[in-house]
């Protein structure tokens, strides 16, 4: 929910990751979503005159770094965190099954 971290992706991680791993298969992961519940988070957020991170935000962020997923977590409330982790494995499993006919590698953002 952090606008200077959402910031942060286009500004800096994800030209990174296209000049370090250029074939990655790139997955945005919003974390700390329960925070957007905490009034005292919320208001800290709109006195530096931004407002918190929301889903639509984030699928419009994952679109534009071509991002095959966006996915929502709470490590707090675990909320996510398993069928992330599995989408997750389940993709590097296929990946290493392709892996003899594409070098294409994954990468997952937080």
């Amino acid at each position: 929910i952090n606008p200077m971290s959402y910031d942060s992706i286009s500004e800096r991680w994800y030209p990174e990751i296209r000049t370090r791993c250029k074939d990655s298969v790139v997955v945005l992961v919003g974390t700390k979503i329960d925070l957007r519940e905490e009034s005292h988070v919320v208001s800290l957020i709109n006195e530096t005159g931004r407002t918190p991170i929301t889903t639509k935000m984030g699928k419009r962020l994952a679109n534009k770094i071509r991002a095959v997923n966006y996915v929502e977590i709470s490590s707090k409330s675990g909320l996510n965190v398993h069928s992330l982790l599995q989408g997750v494995l389940e993709e590097a499993l296929l990946k290493s099954q392709e892996k003899k006919s594409s070098s294409r590698k994954m990468c997952v953002i937080c």
